[in-house]
């Protein structure tokens, strides 16, 4: 799985990647084992659930880094329920979780604070340099 992850941090520099493209919820759930970043977690500890579409995962942060799976957690301190692409751009795209939740793309339950910070923990890195001849 390293393997797996190392390439999806390097793919996602890739100057071609096309933005807005249709994304499953494994992926969604898969990058962010790859993009999750430990300094910016620092110390927390919490869990977050996701329900997005017929699926359930559940992420928990502490001393071992990320810990994701698949199925409901027992007791998370946040719940975020809706669309895997509405997730995706509010992780991702620069959305703001206050504006999914208001057009009804996303619901949140528990600990917002918590939910909130955990969403700040996965930055998409920058395009490298494109290569490509002009």
């Amino acid at each position: 799985m390293p393997i797996l992850l190392a390439l999806g941090r390097w793919g996602a520099r890739s100057p071609l990647l096309a933005e807005g493209l249709p994304v499953s919820t494994a992926s969604l759930m898969m990058s962010l084992q790859a993009m999750f970043n430990a300094e910016r977690a620092g110390d927390a500890v919490g869990t977050v659930g996701f329900e997005l579409g017929e699926e359930r995962f559940h992420a928990s942060v502490g001393a071992d880094g990320l810990v994701l799976a698949r199925g409901e957690a027992e007791a998370p301190d946040a719940r975020l329920a809706g669309s895997t692409p509405a997730l995706a751009e509010v992780i991702y795209g620069g959305r703001k979780l206050s504006d999914a939740l208001k057009a009804g793309d996303l619901a949140l339950e528990g600990d917002k604070a918590w939910a909130r910070r955990f969403l700040t923990f996965f930055p998409f890195p920058e395009p490298a340099a494109s290569t490509a001849a002009a």
